[in-house]
Order: structure tokens, then sequence, then C-alpha cells
């Protein structure tokens, strides 16, 4: 779990989607937003309802914050707002994996 330090707040959330930079992927779409103010990152996931029912969606938040804990020491990541904003679920972890890592890649290159 998350601490609360690191999660977005809900005013976050639209400014974050408005002004930040956004790297597309297949099934979903990271969306950064530099803050000169913060200290470390936050972050912040929403899933589609167009994704599955209820249980799918929540599956996929868990994986999705999963991830980010596996990799967020091992990809050096300044202090921004991030959001990832899933829009298709994937049938396999692997290829979850693959495109999210590409993706905070790309925005710690930046």
């Amino acid at each position: 779990m998350f601490p609360k330090t690191y999660k977005l707040s809900p005013n976050d959330f639209r400014r974050v989607y408005d002004k930040g930079t956004k790297v597309r992927g297949e099934f979903g779409m990271l969306i950064v937003l530099k803050d000169s103010v913060l200290d470390h990152y936050r972050i912040g996931f929403v899933v589609n309802n167009k994704v599955g029912n209820a249980v799918q969606r929540h599956l996929l938040t868990r994986r999705l914050k999963s991830l980010f804990r596996r990799y967020d020491k091992s990809i050096p990541l300044p202090p921004m707002l991030f959001e990832y904003v899933a829009f298709k679920q994937s049938s396999k972890y692997e290829l979850l994996e693959k495109e999210f890592i590409n993706q905070l890649n790309t925005v710690s290159k930046k």
C-alpha cells in the first residue's frame, strides 16, 4: 500500500491530465507533470469503466500498483506527478509490465 503522501489528491488528477505530458501505450497512458514544490513523486491510477466489470478493474489497479512499487527504486524518478489511465485489459501480466516499464523509462529520460 502506498503512503498517503505518495497518492495524487483529487485536485491533482485534473491538473495532471490537462497540463501533463502524455506517453500513450496499447493498454494505457502515463501522464506526467513536473512539480518543483514536491520532494518525491506522487501517483494516481484511473481505470476506465469500459474495462470489464468492477472485479477486473480492481485487479488491473492492483497490478499497476504492484508494478510501480516493484520498479520505483530501480528507475530513478524525479519529483513529479504521475497519473496512469488504463483503457484496456491485458491478457498477460508480462505485456502490461513491459509497456509500463517502457513508459516509465521514457518519462524518466525527459
